[in-house]
């Protein structure tokens, strides 16, 4: 077989080539270590390469993912002896990368933009926790009677209510037509609890997610003020948007036939009433 290119080893072209399928995806959330994979690859250090990539797509970069979706798919033929063919680790990554390719915030309604411009719909929430589930905080924001009677999110690491009713649920929202919710004092608490129970700091990522999409937006800014740098709403929600006869059947987790549950977990419940 030859092993040239042109003038360049065959492995050196399979790195070109690798990194330009990959670099379209022009979201770069972990820029250091891709930067870094491809000057590895410049010097046909293909193992340190490979190492950065697996930090990059770790941390969320979907070129990275995409990249090694494809070397994983072909290693043996392409990078002997550095990667192996895998493919149940290639469709792995394939998933992921559906959640780090982020909804750019144009096709996001203006109520559910956060400052940190972190969107995701329920499949790619899905898609991030699937790939990397002791990396990526899944927390549903709702509150407890939502969670206990609509059900939530089978992946989901706790249920933080970011706002909740009171006790008798005395309160009217008469512009909602429903029974009215109250901020969460705890919440940015409870959150750091959780995420510490999980040896994770405030650089973790975290995906928000309510009803709909509004909720998650208001408590990713809030938590971004505290110091979190990786908040992720999921715009559509567990329920998803309304229709125009005021069904909730347009998108959202449920709709999206995505796992979830009525069985609640009462030690991923966080919340004390004040």
């Amino acid at each position: 077989m030859n092993t040239t290119h042109g003038n360049r080893p065959a492995r050196h072209w399979a790195a070109a080539c690798l990194l330009a399928h990959a670099a379209w995806l022009t979201l770069p959330a972990h820029a250091d270590d891709w930067d870094q994979a491809q000057a590895a690859f410049a010097e046909l250090d293909d193992r340190a390469a490979f190492g950065h990539l697996q930090r990059a797509a770790t941390a969320g970069d979907p070129r990275a993912q995409l990249a090694l979706a494809l070397a994983l798919s072909h290693g043996d033929r392409l990078f002997p002896g550095v990667v192996q063919t895998d493919l149940a680790a290639a469709t792995r990554w394939q998933q992921a990368l559906g959640a780090g390719a982020l909804l750019p915030a144009d096709s996001v309604p203006a109520k559910k933009h956060t400052r940190a411009a972190l969107y995701v719909n329920a499949r790619q929430a899905w898609a991030m926790k699937q790939a990397a589930p002791a990396e990526v905080v899944f927390l549903d924001i709702r509150s407890r009677a939502e969670a206990a009677y609509v059900g939530m999110p089978a992946i989901a690491d706790a249920l933080v209510p970011y706002r909740e009713h009171d006790d008798q649920m005395t309160d009217w929202d008469a512009e909602r037509h429903t029974f009215g919710l109250r901020p969460n004092p705890q919440f940015v608490k409870d959150v750091t609890q959780v995420l510490q129970s999980k040896g994770l700091g405030k650089d973790a990522r975290l995906v928000l997610i309510c009803r709909s999409g509004d909720r998650s937006a208001k408590a990713a800014d809030l938590l971004q003020a505290q110091g979190y740098s990786r908040v992720h709403s999921v715009v559509d929600g567990f329920e998803g948007d309304l229709d125009g006869q005021g069904r909730r059947d347009v998108n959202g987790w449920k709709n999206a036939g995505l796992p979830w549950t009525y069985r609640l977990e009462k030690s991923k419940v966080l919340y004390a009433a004040p």
